[in-house]
């Protein structure tokens, strides 16, 4: 029996959770820390694989912005479950988000965000082995009017800052693989701490068309989640929180059942990447 240990980090910026949400709405690093152990049995040999989650979250997503238990409720939490229960695995997580972070943020020439990222590296590196899998989920703040560093990003601005960001941990991790996340829905009327509105919903949907570059041209990124967006636009009555902005009633942050259906949506595209990464 051969068992793979997985280990997982996750940047949150965001609207979310801090893996964040809004910008605005939170500050603190987010609380949903730990290093995802995944034991996995299979019939045929297959060398031991490092997860790591990177998420960006929106407002506060990833950090479970609004949730009455946040560390056990919030989308890296749900992910990690899901994919635990995917690959039949016990399942522990690092979280390295922050509530209202942007790819700026986590430039690494800026130092405090991306410094949480070297020093889960670090530790992942002195327990285990084989190739990290990092899924990033950045790009909610990033799409801004007004209000996170260095929002409005333009297209080209988020991939160069992804790209830089990647680069970096390639030096770190040479056996890196990337999942991309495509950041989800907010409401056209986003405003609170920081201005979202029409122009930054058009923002967010062009950087999918950045995103799936990417997967293209680089042999170790892998495209995450796609249709989330439309499915939280067409339901978000049900699975976001209805919050009071600057310009009326705006839907940014999912709740603890849409939380568990972004985790499971993650948790979906991070094992097709491992599957993948195994057959090249």
């Amino acid at each position: 029996m051969n068992h793979s240990t997985v280990k997982s980090f996750t940047f949150g910026i965001g609207l979310f959770f801090t893996l964040p949400l809004v910008y605005g709405n939170s500050s603190s690093p987010s609380s949903s820390d730990g290093t995802l152990y995944i034991n996995k049995s299979k019939t045929h040999k297959v060398a031991p694989v490092k997860y790591g989650f990177h998420y960006e979250e929106i407002g506060m997503m990833g950090e479970g912005a609004l949730h009455a238990d946040k560390s056990k409720t919030a989308p890296p939490v749900a992910a990690a479950e899901y994919v635990g229960r995917m690959i039949s695995g016990d399942v522990n997580f690092r979280n390295c988000g922050r509530s209202g972070a942007t790819t700026v943020d986590f430039l690494p020439e800026r130092g405090a965000d991306f410094r949480r990222v070297e020093q889960a590296i670090s530790e992942l590196r002195d327990i285990s082995y084989g190739p990290i899998v990092f899924s990033i989920m950045l790009g909610t703040n990033d799409s801004a009017s007004r209000g996170p560093l260095g929002a409005p990003v333009s297209n080209e601005d988020y991939e160069r800052n992804l790209a830089t960001i990647m680069a970096r941990i390639r030096e770190l991790c040479p056996e890196a693989i990337f999942v991309l996340q495509r950041p989800i829905w907010y409401s056209a009327n986003t405003y609170n701490g920081a201005m979202y509105l029409v122009e930054g919903q058009k923002r967010l949907v062009g950087y999918a068309n950045v995103l799936i570059g990417m997967a293209e041209k680089y042999n170790d990124v892998y495209m995450g989640d796609l249709k989330g967006y439309d499915y939280f636009r067409d339901h978000h009555l049900k699975y976001y929180f209805a919050e009071n902005g600057n310009a009326g009633v705006f839907y940014l942050h999912p709740n603890e059942s849409g939380a568990r259906k972004l985790g499971k949506r993650w948790a979906r595209a991070i094992v097709n990447a491992i599957q993948a990464s195994e057959r090249k």
